[in-house]
């Protein structure tokens, strides 16, 4: 009967987000009600707020936890060492091979069985990654956190929202109809007019998506001159890269806000845009954030490019200190508008293996190549690129019915002028891009190892 239950549950993911919400709503709402609080934080409390937590995190690891147990013995480090950010710098990063490596060695042992649940990561980088948390409570600690962003379009968790990610059915109506899934995998020219339809009859007030998913649905209601749905208050991206072309896309189509937030499985890291431009602020809150530059130091200058560093507050089950995202982050310095005195990034870049390699060895960024594709022309459906080579870079095209060899032209000298001489293209024509396990767009698949 367990093993039917958990099926059940992990077939409906709507409804079972909201069941874990509602048998943990003292938990969400202990949560929310701290946000809503600490959003006007100065730095001063922000700063003591999240030193009591590392030495509370730090603490629980060093007692609890195998792993750092034996790591704290071997550099001869005990909890009272650690007394500001900068004490942080003793501990070693921790990586995605030190945890599958020690997978167990990583759960607290203060934690009881039927409190634990593992999560897995959505695989991106070519392998998932599985951690542990704890039931129901992580949920509602998540959704809290989420719930801040949907406010600010004064939408809310319990309105009628739709979620487009990778389930195995084109569409699911959850939650007594409150929820809908709509399958990543099955958006194509073929079930879009029927997607359409369900979205248009369904009348979210909201909608969650990867970025490419809901590009897509608005890339055909364009190019067919549909009317756009007209219920939408916002439209909240994550998963992928939100790249700003993609924002005002979806903005200038469906007069909507459109937010990104950033974050990942293992609970370290959490990060959302607000009402008044495209930063995102991570959530003090939620733990504590670090940008490293390729010389192991933080980056404080403005404009300086980092891999993302977290530390999360809340796992206790299985904490993760110092934890390496392999996601570069741009700092800002700047003062937003919001008022928020959070650490913020300009942009994110998103993972190392969006880089490619050149000729010379150079790591470039694919950042801002979607919008050269989409404004070198209007008649490609889909695209992704694949590095094998260094050097050299394979572009796959789903062209529809209209793309023509001066799309193609047009095409290769944009590209050509962005990678200059770095970068050999090559064009090959496919007729569909392959998702992740999770349903999302992989823009590149790097074949060669990135390192920061």
């Amino acid at each position: 009967m367990v093993k039917i239950i958990q099926n059940f549950l992990d077939n409906n993911p709507g409804t079972r987000d909201a069941i874990r919400l509602i048998t943990n709503i003292r938990t969400y709402n202990k949560q929310y009600n701290f946000l809503k609080k600490s959003i006007d934080w100065d730095r001063e409390k922000i700063e003591e707020y999240q030193i009591n937590e590392l030495k509370k995190i730090i603490k629980h690891a060093y007692q609890n936890v195998p792993y750092y147990t034996k790591l704290f013995k071997n550099l001869g480090l005990e909890p009272n060492d650690f007394q500001s950010f900068k004490d942080l710098i003793k501990l070693p990063f921790i990586t995605k091979k030190i945890i599958r490596r020690n997978l167990e060695d990583f759960k607290a042992k203060n934690y009881p069985k039927f409190k634990i649940q593992q999560i897995s990561t959505g695989g991106s980088t070519g392998e998932p990654l599985h951690i542990y948390c704890e039931r129901g409570a992580a949920d509602a600690r998540y959704i809290a956190y989420l719930q801040t962003i949907f406010k600010q379009s004064n939408c809310s968790y319990s309105n009628r929202h739709i979620y487009i990610t990778g389930v195995n059915k084109i569409y699911k109506s959850q939650f007594f109809g409150r929820i809908m899934l709509i399958s990543s995998f099955f958006i194509n020219d073929k079930n879009l007019p029927l997607i359409i339809q369900k979205i248009r009859k369904f009348k979210p007030r909201f909608i969650v998506s990867y970025p490419s998913a809901i590009i897509k649905i608005t890339r055909f209601i364009n190019k067919k001159n549909l009317a756009p749905f007209s219920n939408i208050k916002s439209i909240v991206c994550a998963g992928e890269i939100l790249y700003n072309n993609q924002r005002e896309l979806l903005k200038k189509t469906y007069n909507c806000e459109v937010y990104g937030f950033y974050n990942h499985a293992e609970l370290t890291v959490f990060a959302g845009t607000c009402n008044f431009n495209y930063i995102y602020h991570i959530y003090p809150e939620y733990g504590f954030c670090e940008l490293i530059d390729k010389n192991n130091k933080t980056v404080s200058s403005d404009g300086g490019k980092g891999e993302i560093i977290g530390t999360g507050f809340f796992n206790y089950v299985f904490p993760l200190i110092r934890y390496r995202t392999n996601d570069i982050g741009i700092l800002t310095n700047k003062k937003c508008e919001c008022g928020r005195n959070y650490l913020s990034l300009k942009s994110i870049e998103g993972r190392l293996q969006y880089y490619v390699i050149s000729k010379t060895n150079k790591q470039i960024s694919l950042m801002g190549i979607s919008s050269i594709i989409v404004k070198s022309s209007n008649n490609i459906d889909d695209s992704q690129f694949l590095q094998e080579t260094e050097g050299e870079l394979i572009l796959s095209i789903v062209k529809d019915k209209n793309f023509s060899k001066s799309d193609e032209v047009n095409l290769i000298n944009n590209l050509t002028k962005k990678f200059g001489k770095e970068i050999n293209l090559k064009i090959r024509y496919v007729e569909n891009i392959d998702r992740s396990v999770s349903g999302k767009t992989k823009f590149l698949i790097q074949k060669l190892p990135v390192e920061y």
